[in-house]
C-alpha cells in the first residue's frame, strides 16, 4: 500500500474535479455529497468565512474530500465542518470500501499538519450517521485527544405498528389531545397525500404560502422571506428529486392543503426538514395530525425507514412527539501549535460554563 498524505484546498475550483470523480463513482451517494447542494451551501451561508476542503490522497489517487469553512478567531486557524441549523453538511464525499481507511489515516495524519491548522470542528455528526462509528474509531486507535460537545438530537424510532409508537413515545395525555384532534377533523372530508421527488415539485408554492401565515411569517423565518435558506432549499429539493429520495406529505381539509412537511429518506432515515400550517385552520391541530399520519404512512409504505429526524432544535411538538435520546455531538481538535494550545484552554474553560461535564 502506497504512502498517504493530506492537502488543504481554499477554494471549490480546486477540488471541483476530484470531488465530482468522487461522487460519480459512489454506489449510493448521499445527497450531503451532491456537489451543486455543496456548491449551494457555500454561496448562501459562508457568511465571512471561506471555503477549506481537507483531501486524502494515496500515490496520485485522491480517496476522500472533506468539506470545511475557515475562519480567524484570534488569529488562530479554526476549521468547521458546514452546519446551519438543519441544512448540514457534514458528510465527506469518500471512495467506495475506503472509508474506514479514510478517517483512520485522516485523523492520524493531521497531527503532523499543525503548521497548518490550529483548531478543527467536527459538527453535527449525527450517532446513527455512519461517520459517527468511524470518527470515533479513528479518534481511538490513533490516541487522538479530542473535546466533544455532547449534544441531542430529536428523532423517533419507527416501530412495526403506529399503536406501538404511540405507547412508547407519546404520554397519556398527549395520545388523548391527538385523538381529541383527529375526531375533531373527522367530522369534515380530510385525507392525507404524499408525493415523492418531482411530482411533489408543482406543490412546492403551496407549502410557502402555508408557512408564511404561522409563527415563521411572524419571526422572519419563512422560507419564502428568507433569499439564502429559500435558494438553498430550492437546490437541496431539486437534487434530492433528481437522486430519487425526495418526500413530501400533505394534510388536506375539503381539498384545500393545511399543512405540509417535506424531507428526504436516506438511509434507512428519514430527514424532516421543513413543516409547515396554515394559521387560518389551526383550531384543527393541522401539523400535529400531519406528523403522526406522515409516521403512519413511512410505517405503512417505506418500511426500509427505520428512523424520523426531526434535527436538534428544541420546539414543544418535538418534546411530546419525539425524543432527545440520539446524540448529536460536536466534536474538537486543537493542534500543537502555540495558537492551538491557547485555543484549547479557552474552549474548554468556556465550555464547561455551558454544559454539566461528562461521565
Amino acid at each position: 500500500m502506497g504512502s498517504t498524505r493530506i492537502e488543504f484546498h481554499s477554494c471549490l475550483p480546486e477540488i471541483a474535479g476530484e470531488w465530482l470523480r468522487l461522487e460519480q463513482g459512489c454506489a449510493n451517494p448521499s445527497i450531503q455529497n451532491n456537489y451543486l447542494v455543496l456548491n449551494a451551501w457555500y454561496a448562501c451561508y459562508l457568511a465571512d468565512r471561506t471555503p477549506a476542503f481537507l483531501s486524502l490522497w494515496q500515490e496520485d489517487t485522491c480517496l476522500g474530500i472533506y468539506p470545511f469553512t475557515l475562519e480567524k478567531k484570534y488569529g488562530a486557524r479554526v476549521f468547521n465542518t458546514l452546519y446551519h441549523e438543519s441544512f448540514s453538511i457534514s458528510k465527506p464525499v469518500v471512495q467506495d470500501g475506503q472509508e474506514e481507511f479514510f478517517f483512520m489515516e485522516l485523523v492520524r495524519l493531521l497531527p503532523e499538519q499543525h503548521g497548518k491548522w490550529d483548531v478543527i470542528k467536527l459538527s453535527s455528526i449525527y450517532c446513527f450517521d455512519t461517520e459517527a462509528r468511524l470518527l470515533t474509531s479513528a479518534f481511538a486507535r490513533n490516541n487522538m485527544k479530542v473535546f466533544t460537545i455532547h449534544d441531542r438530537t430529536y428523532a423517533i424510532e419507527i416501530e412495526d405498528s403506529f399503536e406501538k409508537y404511540r405507547l412508547t413515545y407519546l404520554s397519556k395525555k398527549t395520545r388523548e389531545n391527538l385523538d381529541r384532534l383527529e375526531k375533531k377533523i373527522a367530522k369534515k372530508d380530510n385525507r392525507l397525500v404524499y408525493y415523492q421527488n418531482s411530482e411533489a415539485l408543482p406543490h412546492m408554492r403551496r407549502f410557502y404560502e402555508m408557512e408564511n401565515t404561522g409563527w415563521k411569517k411572524d419571526t422572519g423565518t419563512a422560507l419564502i422571506n428568507m433569499n439564502d435558506n429559500l435558494v438553498y432549499t430550492e437546490s437541496l429539493i431539486h437534487n434530492c428529486c433528481l437522486a430519487g429520495k425526495f418526500l413530501m406529505t400533505f394534510l388536506e381539509l375539503d381539498g384545500v392543503k393545511i399543512a405540509g412537511q417535506f424531507g428526504y429518506i436516506e438511509n434507512g432515515v428519514y430527514n424532516g426538514l421543513r413543516t409547515a400550517y396554515d394559521r387560518e385552520y389551526s383550531m384543527f391541530g393541522p401539523s400535529i395530525i400531519l406528523i403522526a399520519r406522515t409516521l403512519r404512512l413511512l410505517i405503512d409504505t417505506f418500511p426500509d425507514v427505520k428512523l424520523m429526524n426531526c434535527y436538534p432544535l428544541s420546539y414543544g411538538y418535538k418534546q411530546k412527539y419525539a425524543h432527545d435520546r440520539c446524540e448529536c455531538n460536536t466534536h474538537v481538535l486543537f493542534s500543537d501549535s502555540i495558537k492551538g494550545k491557547l485555543m484549547s484552554v479557552a474552549y474548554k474553560y468556556k465550555m464547561s460554563k455551558r454544559q454539566p461535564p461528562q461521565p
